[in-house]
């Protein structure tokens, strides 16, 4: 049974259009077309995972191809006349290929999965229909609480990796086996000629109505299967199920080396979870990504200037999923449905201490069950959750953001601080919880929104549950300062942004940039005894509203000069940003505005400014604290400290 092409010429009555979902996709958190095809691609074939009780992981196999312009191959699947739809002067492509060029091509497979199952025939939304919420519906989903997807148009990276704006589905279903065919191009509304055509064209058969409307339907036919798989290698039989996408005239970049670095990036908790096993296939070298490649061979799959950043979270993850041998820690929610609140009840400050205990350990490492309740508005009961903070300490002087992982998901988050001194993840499984930040979520999946459609107005605490969740790893670090005695300065070095001077002579090795070795023999190793640790010189702590900073617990060498700026932290701004945009409209310590005049001891040729404050102190024995801060902002505290000189005569 033949394929055939087929665009629909726009009515009078019909609007111009002219898709607009790629913009969805072009943020700063999707690196390039790849990176968007992986997260969807991925993240639709966990969705249709055909049977959630067995212990066979979901597959996924991309493999990169190309076909000689001479060989004709492309000449069966684009004919002459779809060719004048896709170099179309107005169809929106900037620079389409053409006949006579070379196709390279992706194809991306799952098995264990369902394909598109549902009535093919089906010409309006019908529950379970993933046929036609993928091949017929735009913005629309199928998806169901409990799956990742959400808005019906991450299915648009398909036909966008193609230079031609096309694809074709090959689906062996797991409702009744049966193995379909249909291809689809999203262009923009554009003329061949001087006829004006709709965005969307149809490779498939059509049926025509008494109206002369040719509705589109695939194609069964296992002799187009067999010359599909042949021609573009699939993997796919026609026993097992799931989905085959095949997208012709794609650009360069793609290649199995960038296809890993993304799958390995965005998915290495399922795939060490064993939900997910990728195959990557180019020039036919396959390499095979799962639990076991990931944690002994990194270094083949990814390249090496991607390791700082993805290795400490395999380590990370292996603990968590791998080795197991580790404590929990249970934060009980209140008895009964509240705001969510990061305060010293939710944290008991023995608990606060047994962490911090483990934590100190080799290797420490711990695993915070935090409870919570989440309500929708209008409902009279509310479902009790969890969300998981894995923590495990960082002997580096490398900061890190913390990981969000939203059933199987990263959610890349760019609000949130980074932590020094702790490698952290924020994992969360199916539920209310999981249902409530999906609902939060932008079509790419790279932050939660509290102005989201589908969430704004939907729960009760909602935007403060995300917030919650968002400043959980800095808040829970905060509160766990309190079960330690000796002041864990790693920890608010954090919250605080603490910068302690250093000359060259006192930066730690581990903070020194790496210089190449110049070539020649090798030196003797130095028996020199290690300097000792530096003195510390000053103490900070947070109170509910400001912040204390003392004297060292030793007593003061030589005559210290202090500086202290202070700022609200904003969305998105670095430390420096944020004190260098500090707006005397939110406080000012010197005339105490919207916040209480600092108040010292032991302290001489004290100085206050608009935000900061400048003293000198002789003994450990002083102190300066602030109050009066609004404890619904995080505030900043940079304190530079060095030896007071005196001043020339």
């Amino acid at each position: 049974m033949a394929a055939e092409w087929q665009f629909e010429a726009q009515r009078r009555s019909q609007k111009s259009r002219d898709p607009m979902q790629a913009s969805f996709f072009t943020n700063s958190s999707i690196d390039d077309d790849t990176h968007a095809l992986v997260r969807e691609a991925i993240q639709n074939s966990l969705d249709a995972e055909s049977d959630r009780s067995s212990s066979e992981p979901v597959a996924v196999r991309f493999s990169v191809g190309s076909h000689a312009a001479a060989s004709g191959v492309m000449e069966r699947y684009v004919p002459r006349e779809a060719w004048l739809h896709f170099n179309a002067a107005d169809n929106g492509l900037s620079s389409p290929p053409t006949a006579s060029d070379n196709c390279r091509y992706l194809v991306c497979e799952d098995f264990n999965t369902d394909g598109l199952v549902g009535n093919e025939a089906a010409c309006e939304a019908q529950p379970k229909n993933s046929f036609y919420f993928f091949m017929r519906a735009e913005g629309q989903s199928a998806k169901q609480d409990g799956e990742r997807g959400r808005h019906g148009i991450g299915k648009y990276v398909f036909p966008y990796t193609s230079g031609i704006r096309m694809f074709i589905a090959v689906t062996v279903r797991s409702s009744d086996r049966r193995c379909l065919i249909a291809g689809q191009s999203v262009l923009k509304s554009h003329h061949v000629g001087d006829k004006r055509y709709t965005p969307d064209g149809w490779w498939g058969r059509f049926e025509e109505d008494l109206e002369g409307d040719a509705f589109p339907l695939p194609v069964e036919d296992p002799a187009l299967f067999a010359q599909l798989a042949a021609d573009f290698n699939l993997a796919r039989t026609l026993d097992r199920t799931g989905l085959s996408l095949i997208m012709p005239y794609v650009q360069s970049e793609v290649t199995a080396n960038k296809l890993s670095e993304h799958v390995i990036c965005e998915y290495f908790w399922p795939i060490m979870n064993g939900q997910l096993v990728v195959e990557v296939v180019e020039d036919g070298q396959s390499r095979v990504i799962n639990s076991t490649s990931i944690r002994e061979n990194l270094e083949d799959l990814i390249p090496f200037e991607q390791m700082g950043q993805i290795a400490p979270f395999i380590a990370l993850a292996s603990k968590a999923i791998i080795e197991r041998d580790y404590p929990t820690f249970e934060l009980s929610a209140p008895d009964s449905p509240s705001l969510p609140k990061w305060e010293k009840e939710y944290l008991p400050k023995q608990t606060a201490t047994q962490i911090h205990e483990v934590l100190l350990r080799n290797n420490g490492f711990v695993r915070v069950r935090c409870h919570l309740h989440v309500q929708e508005n209008g409902s009279q009961e509310a479902e009790a959750s969890y969300f998981e903070i894995y923590l495990a300490k960082d002997l580096t002087d490398v900061s890190h953001k913390p990981r969000f992982l939203r059933e199987g998901i990263l959610i890349p988050e760019d609000r949130v601080p980074k932590v020094r001194g702790y490698t952290s993840m924020v994992v969360i499984e199916a539920g209310a919880l999981a249902t409530l930040l999906g609902d939060s979520e932008n079509p790419a999946h790279t932050e939660w929104e509290k102005n989201a459609t589908k969430f704004k107005g939907k729960y009760r605490w909602g935007p403060t549950t995300i917030d919650f969740v968002r400043l959980s790893v800095s808040k829970f670090l905060n509160l766990m300062s309190q079960g330690d005695e000796k002041e864990d300065l790693a920890i608010l070095s954090d919250i605080f942004y603490l910068d302690l001077p250093e000359n060259d002579d006192d930066v730690p090795e581990s903070r020194k940039r790496s210089r190449r070795a110049k070539p020649g023999p090798e030196p003797e190793p130095s028996i020199e005894p290690p300097p000792p640790p530096r003195p510390l010189s000053y103490r900070l702590t947070r109170s509910k509203d400001g912040f204390v900073v003392k004297g060292p617990p030793e007593p003061l060498q030589q005559r210290r000069r202090y500086v202290i700026r202070v700022a609200y932290d904003f969305s998105g701004a670095s430390k420096a940003r944020a004190l260098k945009q500090w707006d005397k409209k939110d406080f000012h310590l010197r005339d105490a505005k919207n916040v209480c005049a600092p108040a010292a001891k032991n302290v001489t040729k004290m100085v206050t400014g608009g935000n900061t404050v400048e003293f000198e102190a002789c003994t450990n024995d002083f102190m300066l604290s602030v109050h009066g801060f609004d404890r619904r902002r995080d505030v900043i505290v940079d304190i530079i400290s060095e030896v007071a000189r005196d001043e020339a005569v």
